[in-house]
């Protein structure tokens, strides 16, 4: 059991002394930006989710680094806060004024569809988990993993890194299956940009932020909403009466790669539709890839959707024809590069888009793409055999350190009874929480107030109204309390 008073609201590591820097994140309470759009940290929802710090923010939501209480992991909530719509009052999230009532309302329900798609990606790997979906305080909250790692376009920018042909084609192979899984249960992401995807400090990419996601017709009939990111959003995607589908998403996955490649971000497609300017991979200064590569990217990334690749297991066909994966296994993983360039920002992040980010120049891109092609080169098959074997052997271990943590991982829960009007209850809480929990009882209601040293607040409160039994604020999850 950890104690929740030493826990940083950064990290959720372990912080024995608060008048000191957190010794795994750096996170100091002076430092913190104080955004009075945030619940204070240390603040519990759903009766079990510890929210600290926040970590991204976007136009329809807040994401805050929590922990949950009964698994005892890290995890993350992203809150719906709509930017111009919303105010907070207390504890409560309301409509900021009369006039954007509907406008909240509408929102509210795409936030539920958000976690609704979500959900039914739950078991895909290469895309953030889905944990948990609570509605309190006026407002909704999805619980997801916590991905450590920063974003590809933030990795990018800030090391000036581009990856050749056979490393870009690792990276993203579980990325493009993960879309193919999305797309055969009839959901669009909508919003895959390198803003989403999140570099892991083992080098794998995690598709994040759902928030565009809709489901679609097998036809692709559906009209949806205007959504995109410049760059990498389709021309379908700038008109409401825009005809999207799988095509929608392959385009953006192939915008990616051709960024990943050239340091570039692609032509808007509504610039293109003027004059079309994206130059093909291939004829770039400085970039070495294969013709076939660059014209199934190109390909990809047509104007006119019935152009492009009819669908992502296409798209996969074209990128990996029987491939040899041994190869790809030679590929130098940016996980070391990753950790070196960003340890002295000691950040980790799951951002929501903040709009488009800056391109590397043209110039450095050249100058990166021949190193990158030289360092890629293949080398020899008996290095790959060797590589695999060790790599197998990595796997077995960690998958059975992961089974053993995840046998181990869930905290201990303590039962507290309580009797209204002669109606007898009980509440399990997790371990962690039972000393810090106050439960005040009487003949016609129940209140359990939850208190630490950095914050307070009632948890929840039941009340006996008009002969009934009912839970009138805060939120009790009815697996945890029950009628004896």
């Amino acid at each position: 059991m950890f104690d929740v008073n030493h826990l940083c609201p950064g990290c959720m590591g372990k912080w024995e002394d608060a008048e000191k820097p957190c010794p795994h994140c750096g996170f100091t309470w002076e430092k913190t930006d104080m955004d009075l759009r945030l619940i204070p940290a240390f603040s519990i929802i759903g009766g079990r989710y510890l929210l600290g710090r926040g970590i991204g923010a976007g136009g329809f939501g807040l994401i805050y680094i929590a922990m949950d209480l009964v698994k005892e992991t890290p995890v993350a909530v992203k809150e719906f806060f709509p930017a111009e719509m919303a105010k907070r009052e207390g504890e409560q999230v309301l409509p900021a004024s009369p006039e954007w009532e509907r406008g909240f309302r509408e929102a509210l329900r795409g936030f539920r569809k958000e976690g609704n798609a979500l959900s039914k990606a739950h078991d895909i790997d290469g895309i953030v988990g889905f944990r948990d979906f609570l509605e309190e305080n006026g407002t909704c909250y999805l619980v997801m993993d916590y991905v450590s790692g920063v974003s590809l376009m933030r990795y990018m920018r800030e090391t000036g890194a581009l990856y050749g042909q056979e490393e870009t084609l690792m990276l993203m192979r579980p990325v493009l299956e993960a879309v193919e899984k999305l797309h055969k249960r009839g959901i669009l992401h909508r919003d895959i940009s390198p803003e989403n995807l999140i570099l892991s400090p083992d080098g794998s990419l995690t598709l994040i932020d759902f928030g565009a996601a809709r489901e679609y017709s097998s036809l692709g009939e559906e009209n949806l909403t205007v959504i995109l990111k410049q760059g990498y959003a389709p021309e379908e995607q700038y008109r409401a009466d825009g005809r999207q589908g799988p095509w929608t998403d392959i385009y953006a996955c192939c915008a990616v790669l051709y960024q990943m490649v050239s340091g570039i971000r692609p032509q808007n497609a509504s610039d293109r539709k003027q004059k079309d300017e994206l130059i093909p991979l291939e004829q770039l200064p400085g970039i070495q890839v294969a013709s076939s590569f660059s014209h199934v990217i190109e390909k990809g990334m047509k104007l006119n959707p019935e152009d492009r690749w009819s669908s992502i297991e296409e798209l996969l066909a074209e990128l990996y024809p029987q491939t040899d994966m041994s190869l790809f296994a030679e590929a130098q993983k940016p996980s070391l590069q990753a950790e070196n360039s960003l340890k002295g920002t000691k950040e980790d992040m799951m951002s929501l888009p903040n709009g488009s980010e800056d391109e590397l120049p043209e110039n450095k891109a050249a100058e990166m793409g021949t190193e990158s092609a030289q360092a890629n080169a293949p080398k020899s098959h008996l290095l790959s055999v060797k590589l695999l074997a060790g790599a197998a052997a990595v796997i077995m271990i960690l998958c059975t350190v992961i089974f053993l943590n995840e046998k181990h991982s869930v905290g201990a829960m303590e039962q507290l009874s309580f009797s209204i009007d002669d109606q007898s209850f009980e509440l399990e809480i997790p371990s962690s929480l039972m000393e810090l929990c106050e439960l005040q009882t009487d003949n016609e209601s129940a209140q359990m107030k939850i208190q630490t040293e950095r914050s307070h607040r009632t948890l929840f409160k039941i009340e006996k109204v008009d002969s009934t039994i009912a839970v009138i604020s805060g939120t009790v999850p009815l697996e945890l309390l029950y009628q004896r």
